[in-house]
């Protein structure tokens, strides 16, 4: 009996040993692995590290020589912009090399291609204007967004149209016209392009025509509207002169006055019901060709009208109108109005329709109850970014960003 139980000791002793020495094994082999293991992913992991760490250098290094690429041409442009401008400023103001020798060429007697009491021939007078209208041009193409170029533009054409009270050879009469012309289609084709720029960061309305002395037929509105049925017969109401409201009596009009205390417009197709919605009315206070003084109204309507039913009502806010002229001559860029919640709207003077320029004018459909104004209203946001404001640099860190060593 005790040989049986010191035989079965031995036995649990040689089991234990046996286990301990099968897991003194499995500990040297995954000592031996894990040294093996770690061998091979330490250097692969140091390897990865030190890529990362070069291709964020590497970044770093490409963000630093684009920093100092767009300093420097930013620099380069804005010293060679400033020398432009001072030259093309200079040379508008500076007399031509023709008309330098002005007083030396005698006074005019009345003879072909001469004023009455002219101190100089008429022509080289129309080459000056001419070249002012050249040099005019030449700075709104590259700076009409860093100066307001309307006194400018005011002037010159003062200067013509003195020049065309006196002139009495007809070929000339046409020359200084023709001037008068392509002065106007200079200032009206750099307001579109603005308008256009303006619009694809706004909203830019439809033609508003006012009679003078009377307030658009609706309100024009400074929101997004769903674009419906009833949107359309909107736009032609506010096109047509003969509908305008609010007219004072006058020798030519004799409708009474009345002021509108509400309005309905359709609702906008997404806002916030929380701010207020604006919209303005336009007066024509007087028309006095190229300018027309006018008279802005402003009204809002915060979450009105009944829930569904497409409309808000707006209410005149108290406070004045505005009240400034409009002429050919004003840019949006420049000239325009700040309104609440950093909002801006500037309206261009489009056409203005008469007697005397209604068949000249293709805008002027409604051949009747002359002057009339065309307007168009652009509303945009006082962060208005131009292209000339370069935002290229940032463009180049996001393509940065995405890009290998």
């Amino acid at each position: 009996m005790g040989d049986r139980i010191n035989s079965m000791d031995n036995v649990s002793r040689e089991e234990v040993r046996d286990f301990w020495g099968k897991l003194e094994a499995w500990a040297k082999f995954l000592g031996g692995l894990g040294a093996l293991v770690g061998s091979v992913l330490i250097p692969l992991f140091l390897a990865f590290q030190n890529q990362n760490n070069l291709k964020e250098s590497e970044r770093n290094r490409r963000a630093q020589i684009y920093a100092q690429i767009m300093s420097q041409r930013e620099a380069k442009d804005t010293e060679i912009r400033a020398r432009m401008f001072e030259t093309l400023l200079s040379n508008y103001f500076k007399p031509s090399p023709l008309g330098e020798n002005l007083a030396q060429l005698g006074r005019g007697g009345g003879a072909p291609g001469q004023d009455v009491g002219s101190s100089a021939p008429l022509l080289l007078r129309i080459q000056d204007l001419r070249g002012k209208i050249v040099f005019l041009g030449l700075l709104m193409e590259n700076f009409q967004e860093y100066f307001s170029a309307r006194h400018l533009f005011k002037d010159l054409y003062l200067k013509i149209k003195a020049e065309e009270a006196n002139v009495q050879f007809r070929p000339y009469a046409q020359e200084l016209t023709h001037l008068e012309v392509d002065l106007l289609k200079l200032a009206k084709r750099t307001a579109s392009k603005q308008v256009a720029m303006l619009s694809r960061v706004g909203l830019a309305s439809e033609d508003v025509a006012v009679r003078e002395r009377c307030e658009s037929s609706e309100l024009i509105p400074l929101f997004p509207v769903e674009q419906a049925g009833n949107v359309t017969g909107l736009i032609s109401r506010l096109s047509d002169p003969r509908l305008n409201r609010n007219c004072e009596p006058g020798p030519s009009d004799t409708l009474g006055a009345w002021k509108l205390e509400r309005f309905t417009r359709p609702a906008p197709a997404r806002s916030d019901s929380t701010q207020p919605l604006y919209a303005i009315s336009i007066m024509a206070k007087k028309i006095d060709f190229p300018e027309v003084d006018v008279s802005v109204s402003l009204f809002s309507s915060k979450n009105s009208g009944e829930e569904g039913s497409g409309e808000h009502v707006f209410f005149p806010v108290k406070s004045k109108p505005f009240r400034f002229s409009v002429s050919f001559f004003d840019m949006p860029y420049m000239d325009n109005t700040r309104l609440f919640e950093g909002n801006r709207f500037a309206i261009i003077l489009k056409s203005i329709c008469d007697r005397e320029r209604a068949s000249r004018d293709k805008a002027c459909v409604i051949k009747e109850h002359f002057p009339y104004a065309i307007f168009q209203v652009v509303i945009f946001k006082e962060e208005f970014m131009s292209l000339r404001d370069r935002p290229l640099f940032e463009e180049m860190l996001r393509k940065l960003e995405g890009a290998g060593p």
